[in-house]
């Protein structure tokens, strides 16, 4: 979805595509889901924005004529593709303890730019695995950090399988990304910073875990245990790191509502 509506803005720069990889997100934190309808609601005024006036946007028809539901629905179904193909690579490898969470980092697709049956999708995926105490509290026990590309083909239903796979060594993450990213939408410094702000985020799915499983009563992150207003507050610190101006410009507009 966010790749058609950076075609469809043209040669779109870093900042626009910051902001659109923000924006599912955002629909998440708001509306507790990827409804197309919430969607919409939050990106044509951005979209306003970003073209200049409302007739720009009008041009677009309905954002482009974008399936939003197949998009969304792809986009999910590459995810669980990602993280399966990481939950049997890691069973042989790993530790299984008590519980495993999976994050999938989408960091460069072409599902919904491309014409063809097959496109690539690439993923940089952290498996953390952890075992339960007596005070259901979930101790670090391994992990590991991959990054994927799942080769993707799309049935005649809209379905998608997985023709192919590539697991990418750290040390050559640079050198693919930049083939990779030679004819993309987004450059290799663009998939980099995906990478990093993955990690630096990872303890906002540590949060989102424990608040989905309110069985559990923290999970050991760095080394010392945490709930998952800690996890937030950590990440939040992490976010600020990797975007101080960012952060600034947030504390700035959060201070003047507050007056």
């Amino acid at each position: 979805m966010i790749n058609t509506l950076k075609g469809k803005l043209g040669e779109a720069d870093s900042e626009i595509s910051q902001l659109a990889e923000g924006i599912v997100e955002k629909v998440k934190e708001k509306y507790g889901s990827y409804d197309p309808e919430s969607l919409k609601e939050i990106l044509t005024p951005i979209l306003e924005k970003i073209l200049g006036d409302e007739a720009a946007l009008g041009e677009l028809g309905d954002l482009g004529n974008l399936d939003f539901d197949k998009a969304l629905a792809q986009n999910a179904m590459a995810r669980e593709l990602t993280a399966d193909y990481i939950r049997d690579k890691n069973a042989d490898i790993l530790e299984s303890g008590d519980v495993q969470i999976v994050d999938v980092n989408n960091i460069f697709d072409e599902m919904s730019r491309s014409d063809s049956e097959e496109f690539p999708h690439v993923a940089y995926v952290l498996q953390s695995n952890y075992t339960e105490d007596e005070e259901h509290q979930l101790h670090y026990l391994c992990e590991s950090e991959d990054l994927i590309q799942l080769t993707l083909h799309e049935e005649e239903d809209g379905s998608l399988t997985v023709s192919d796979t590539q697991i990418v060594e750290e040390e050559d993450y640079e050198a693919f990304l930049q083939d990779l990213c030679k004819n993309g939408y987004k450059t290799a410094e663009d998939c980099l910073d995906s990478i990093e702000y993955g990690k630096a985020c990872f303890p906002y799915v540590l949060s989102d875990y424990l608040e989905e499983h309110q069985e559990y009563t923290g999970i050991e992150y760095d080394g010392e245990m945490h709930t998952a207003e800690e996890l937030d507050e950590i990440a939040a610190e992490h976010e600020a790191a990797l975007y101080p101006e960012e952060a600034a410009l947030y504390l700035q507009e959060a201070e003047s509502d507050a007056q």
